[in-house]
């Protein structure tokens, strides 16, 4: 069956509109996380122009040192007009913050290049406000 020339103009028309949309992005934000990261890229995208690329890297149940690696290649090529959302990690619920908030700070250090917001981790709602997740959460929150 042999193709139309329109048709195949369209289609060319179509991939390369593609390939100058994501030309046109100037600015690239970079989402990393555990669970609590889920769903955010695409709400980030739809509350942003058409200058911005979104990436998210979720990885959920993962500790810190985790997310830092799922991304390493992605985060060489951001520039000063770049953004590093990062948020959660799993180090806190297995009694690991001080080894979370390493790996945060060594992320840090190699995102000097770029800006970076850094979201606090959030209590544990199904635990009581006292339970010893729920503190180490603040302990690392803190130490952050």
């Amino acid at each position: 069956m042999k193709e139309s020339i329109t048709s195949h103009v369209k289609r060319d028309m179509k991939k390369n509109h593609k390939k100058r949309s994501v030309k046109n992005k100037v600015h690239k934000v970079l989402i990393l996380g555990d669970s609590h990261t889920r769903g955010c890229a695409s709400e980030v995208r739809n509350q942003l122009n058409n200058e911005y690329e979104i990436s998210g890297f979720i990885n959920p149940g993962s500790v810190m040192k985790n997310i830092k690696e799922s991304a390493k290649m992605k985060m060489v090529q951001l520039t000063n007009d770049d953004t590093v959302v990062l948020w959660g990690g799993n180090d806190v619920a297995r009694n690991n913050s001080m080894v979370g908030v390493k790996h945060v700070l060594d992320l840090l250090i190699n995102l000097s290049h770029t800006n970076v917001i850094l979201l606090s981790v959030p209590h544990r709602h199904d635990l009581i406000s006292d339970s010893c997740v729920n503190r180490e959460v603040d302990v690392f929150n803190s130490s952050l």
